[in-house]
């Protein structure tokens, strides 16, 4: 766990503001390497479609371009980086939950608990 020190609870309060903000930023992230993937599957797609042998005759291009573009190894740094910031903000913050409704279609919608300070949801 991330070590955290604070003097006063408006230091407190900066600082889980901007722990929020950094998870915020890392699930983000996450969905940006899931549109990553979708698009280097359907490029892959597209190559394996491809009527000439250009690719064939050239293994390396291929090889390259799944080791430059391989989310996977990425996404699971960022899924522990996001898993030790929650850990750090669910010790540190004093929750205070709440209840909300949050659409998830349009005539459909979920209860979420969530914290007002540190905005995580509740486990």
């Amino acid at each position: 766990m991330i070590e955290m020190s604070s003097t006063n609870k408006n230091d407190k309060t900066c600082e889980l503001n901007t722990l929020s903000n950094i998870i915020a930023l890392s699930k983000e992230c996450t969905e940006f390497l899931d549109l990553l993937q979708d698009k280097r599957r359907k490029i892959l797609l597209d190559i394996q479609k491809n009527e000439n042998d250009f690719f064939e005759k050239n293994p390396l291009i291929i090889s390259q371009f799944n080791a430059l573009f391989d989310p996977s190894l990425y996404k699971s740094k960022v899924k522990i980086f996001m898993e030790e910031l929650e850990d750090t903000v669910d010790s540190y913050c004093c929750h205070d939950y709440v209840e909300d409704l949050i659409d998830t279609d349009y005539d459909k919608s979920k209860c979420i608990v969530y914290c007002q300070l540190c905005e995580l949801t509740k486990k």
